[in-house]
């Protein structure tokens, strides 16, 4: 094992190459004869707060007081583009397929467009709350843009042009807000223990259901077909629901027996792995039949 002095530390897509965040610089790593080698250091004037790979692994950015982003030509990295904010710059992601880029200070997120090699801007969003997230759907043709607020606001791609599809609101601040892995569905979590799920219906995000919790909501995940969404509390119980044509329903109710600190569906969707403290434990989902049967 090595180790790095950092605040943050992401590896490469291919995981070949790690980038790691601390101070005014951000270092680029590659694995080499089993070492980590250090291949460049990135400089900025201010802490470095975050940084991430594009999906292909061959763009960087690192972000303070300004975004820096750096390309792979060949095998040496280059820096290509600096983008400056008017202030605080908060949060920065690539879509997926990495041609569009999301920056976020407190209260004008920008989207950047990857055009003939270069990076400019696409869209300004003038926002009147503070920002804590921004995020593209896994299809990269909706952006999420989460407030400090009671709001979180859907951008949808038309064409070549972005533009604002919806409004959602909670009545106590959001804690989390994630998209189905098709980005046809949101999941919402609030400070009030409240859960909802929310669906594009002919062009219009509608609410779908709302799902009420005893105890605080730890985390949610959808499984990979997004049929299934995993809630985790740090009550007694844990529950799964199921989209059942096109209505979810309660599908499952976990018991805990310690809190659960991580979770993950595989990549089927048939199991899911809830891991506390000392302990992973393996669900799998049984079809109606095979659990008649005894299976």
């Amino acid at each position: 094992s090595q180790h790095f002095m950092a605040n943050k530390a992401r590896f490469s897509p291919d995981g070949k190459r790690l980038v790691t965040a601390s101070a005014r610089a951000a270092k680029l790593w590659r694995f080499v004869n089993d070492q980590w080698q250090e291949e460049t250091t990135i400089q900025h004037s201010c802490r470095v707060n975050d940084v991430c790979f594009s999906p292909d692994g061959r763009h960087l950015l690192t972000v303070s007081n300004t975004v820096k982003i750096s390309e792979l030509v060949g095998n040496q990295w280059q820096e290509k583009a600096t983008i400056q904010h008017s202030s605080l710059i908060v949060r920065a992601c690539f879509s997926s397929d990495g041609n569009y880029l999301a920056i976020a200070d407190a209260s004008t997120p920008t989207i950047w467009k990857l055009v003939d090699g270069k990076w400019e801007q696409s869209a300004a969003i003038e926002c009147s709350f503070g920002l804590i997230k921004v995020s593209f759907s896994p299809d990269g043709n909706r952006l999420l843009i989460v407030s400090s607020c009671l709001t979180a606001k859907i951008w949808e791609l038309v064409g070549d042009q972005w533009q604002q599809k919806a409004t959602i609101e909670h009545s106590d601040p959001l804690d989390c807000v994630i998209f189905s892995p098709d980005g046809s569905q949101l999941v919402t979590v609030s400070d009030d223990c409240i859960v909802k799920i929310w669906g594009d219906v002919g062009g219009q995000w509608q609410e779908k259901i709302t799902i009420p919790h005893s105890s605080s909501v730890k985390g949610v995940s959808f499984s990979p077909d997004g049929n299934h969404l995993l809630i985790v509390s740090d009550g007694p119980t844990d529950k799964i629901w199921g989209s059942v044509d096109g209505r979810w329903q309660e599908k499952a109710t976990i018991a805990n027996t310690a809190l659960v600190r991580n979770h993950n569906f595989s990549p089927d969707g048939h199991h899911f792995v809830t891991t506390s403290y000392r302990n992973a434990t393996v669900w799998v989902l049984k079809s109606k039949e095979s659990a008649e049967d005894g299976c």
